[in-house]
């Protein structure tokens, strides 16, 4: 099965992100993310993320046009295809 895309904005918290992870059926999402969302504030919210998506047996990665977002995306080993 395909992975579910899901396209983030700049409203979109840690908090939302881990209950949207929480309520998917799906085994892998991608996070598409708009610049300079608060996600890629640090590379915790990142590694919280991974995490969440772990612990509930889902790949999570992400795709943005950001700079920072891909490097820190990159360092987690969350960085899904070529964007």
């Amino acid at each position: 099965m395909p992975s579910r895309i899901i396209k983030l904005g700049p409203k979109d918290d840690i908090v939302s992100i881990v209950k949207q992870i929480k309520s998917l059926k799906d085994s892998e999402v991608i996070f598409d993310v708009d610049k300079d969302l608060e996600l890629f504030a640090s590379s915790n919210s990142l590694r919280l993320v991974k995490k969440t998506g772990e612990a509930l047996g889902k790949v999570v990665k992400i795709q943005t046009n950001d700079k920072v977002g891909r490097i820190l995306a990159k360092k987690e080993g969350m960085l899904a295809g070529n964007t």
